[in-house]
C-alpha cells in the first residue's frame, strides 16, 4: 500500500503512515541507520541489541539450554522445523508435569 492510502481503524480513517510514526521512523534512523538486510544470517537483530535487557537475555539463553539438553537427553529428533516444534511440545508436557 501506499503512504497516501487512508485505512479505516475502529470505523476512523486514518493515514497509513501517520506524522507520529514518520517522527518514530526518523529518530529511529537516525540512532540506528537505514534498514540493512542481514541476509538471513543469525546475527542479533536491532530489536535484539537494543531492546533486550542482558538479564533477559541471559533467562532467555538459559531456558534454551535446558530445551537443548531435554532434546538431548530424550533423544529427539531435531533436524526440521516440524521435529522442533514437537519436541518443544514434548518439552512444555514435562514442564507442565513438574509444576512449571
Amino acid at each position: 500500500p501506499r503512504p497516501e492510502q487512508k485505512y479505516k481503524v475502529g470505523g476512523l480513517k486514518k493515514d497509513f503512515i501517520s506524522g507520529d510514526r514518520q517522527d518514530r521512523a526518523a529518530k529511529r534512523q537516525a540512532c540506528f541507520g537505514s534498514f540493512r538486510s542481514r541476509g538471513g544470517d543469525e546475527t542479533p537483530s536491532i530489536l535484539d541489541t537494543h531492546s533486550v535487557l542482558e538479564v533477559t537475555r541471559r533467562g532467555y539463553m538459559e531456558r534454551v539450554r535446558k530445551f537443548e539438553e531435554f532434546v538431548n537427553e530424550v533423544r529427539l529428533p531435531f533436524g526440521s522445523v516440524a521435529a522442533i516444534d514437537a519436541a518443544l511440545v514434548e518439552y512444555l508436557d514435562m514442564m507442565f508435569l513438574e509444576g512449571f
